[in-house]
C-alpha cells in the first residue's frame, strides 16, 4: 500500500472518529443546555477541536506571523522616542521645535518662551490631546510633550479624580502609580500608533549620591523608569562656553542613552538649521537598524 494511500486511511480515520465524537458533543449538548451547562458545552466543544482538528494539519504548511531577522538584515526603524532634558531657559522647547513639522502639546505652559514657534495645543485633560492628535494625525509631523514631567503630573490627577482609593493624602498610592504607568505606555503607543516621533522634554533635577552630583530628568516617582525605557536617545543640554550642546552619552554627572555613538553635539541656531532635531532623528533611525551588522565589522 502507498504512504498516500496510508495518509488517505489516517485521515478518514480521523475526520470518522471527529465526527463520533461531535455527535456525542450533540447529545452531551442537549443534556447540558436542559440543565443550564453552558460551560460543560463549550468544555467539550474545545476538546473537540484541539483533539482532532490539529493533528489533521501538518506542522511545517503552518503560517506563523513572527518575523525572524537574520543577522546580516537591517532592521526598519520607523519611528523613535527622543527624551531631552536641562536646566529652564537652555533651548529645549526651541530645539524640539526643529523637528519635522511638529505639534507642541504644551503642558508646562511654556509655549510663549520657546523661539521658531509651531502649532500648540494646550490640552485639560490627556485623552482630549490623544483624541486631537489622532483626528488631526494627517496635519502634522512629530509630536512634542513640553513637559513629560507635566503631563505625568495631569495623568495623575486624572487616576485620583476616576478614582479616589487610588490617592493618599494628595498622592498616589502604590497601586495608583502602577495605573499611571500604564497609561503612559498607552499614550505612547497610541503616539507612536500615527506613525509620529515623539519628542519627550524634561527639566533637570540635582541628585547627590555621597558627593557625586548627579542630575537626572524631573520627573516624578516609579514613572521616570517607563519614560527612561520607552526612549531610544536620552540627552542632557547645557551649555559650555557660552554654547548649547547636548550629550547623548551618559556620564559621572549626567544619565543618557546613546545607541547611536553620537559625540557630544553643539546646538545650532534654528535660523541656520531649521530641521536640527529632524535631521537627527531620521540619522538615528538610519543607525539603529544598522546596529546589529557594525558590531560585527
Amino acid at each position: 500500500m502507498t504512504t498516500g494511500s496510508c495518509d488517505c486511511l489516517r485521515c478518514c480515520d480521523k475526520s470518522e472518529a471527529f465526527w463520533r465524537y461531535l455527535s456525542a458533543v450533540g447529545i452531551g449538548a442537549w443534556i447540558c443546555l436542559s440543565v443550564g451547562g453552558y460551560y460543560v458545552l463549550a468544555l467539550l466543544v474545545w476538546q473537540a477541536f484541539t483533539t482532532f482538528w490539529p493533528s489533521t494539519i501538518n506542522p511545517q504548511e503552518r503560517h506563523f506571523a513572527m518575523r525572524i531577522i537574520e543577522p546580516n538584515e537591517p532592521i526598519t526603524v520607523s519611528h523613535v522616542a527622543i527624551l531631552l532634558y536641562g536646566d529652564p531657559g537652555v533651548g529645549k522647547s526651541t530645539i524640539a521645535n526643529t523637528s519635522r513639522e511638529p505639534v507642541v502639546l504644551d503642558f508646562d505652559r511654556g509655549a510663549p518662551r520657546a523661539h521658531n514657534r509651531r502649532r500648540v495645543i494646550q490640552p485639560d485633560n490627556i485623552n482630549e490631546a490623544v483624541t486631537w492628535l489622532e483626528a488631526h494625525a494627517s496635519e502634522f509631523g512629530d509630536v512634542v510633550i513640553d513637559t513629560v514631567g507635566r503631563m505625568l503630573d495631569m495623568m495623575a490627577v486624572e487616576i485620583m479624580r476616576d478614582d479616589a482609593k487610588r490617592g493618599e493624602n494628595g498622592a498616589l498610592d502604590v497601586q495608583g502609580w502602577g495605573v499611571l504607568k500604564s497609561r503612559f505606555v498607552t499614550f505612547g503607543d497610541r503616539v507612536t500608533s500615527l506613525g509620529k516621533d515623539l519628542i519627550l522634554l524634561a527639566h533637570a533635577k540635582e541628585e547627590k549620591d555621597g558627593e557625586v552630583r548627579i542630575l537626572r530628568p524631573d520627573i516624578q516617582g516609579g514613572s521616570q523608569a517607563e519614560v527612561l525605557k520607552a526612549s531610544e536617545f536620552v540627552g542632557y543640554m547645557t551649555t559650555v562656553s557660552g554654547k548649547r550642546v547636548v550629550n547623548f552619552s551618559p556620564t559621572d554627572s549626567s544619565i543618557g542613552k546613546n545607541p547611536c555613538q553620537w559625540e557630544r553635539l553643539e546646538v545650532p541656531h534654528y535660523a541656520t538649521s531649521p530641521a536640527f532635531l529632524a535631521d537627527l532623528l531620521a540619522d538615528g533611525k538610519a543607525k539603529l537598524g544598522q546596529i546589529g551588522e557594525s558590531a560585527k565589522e
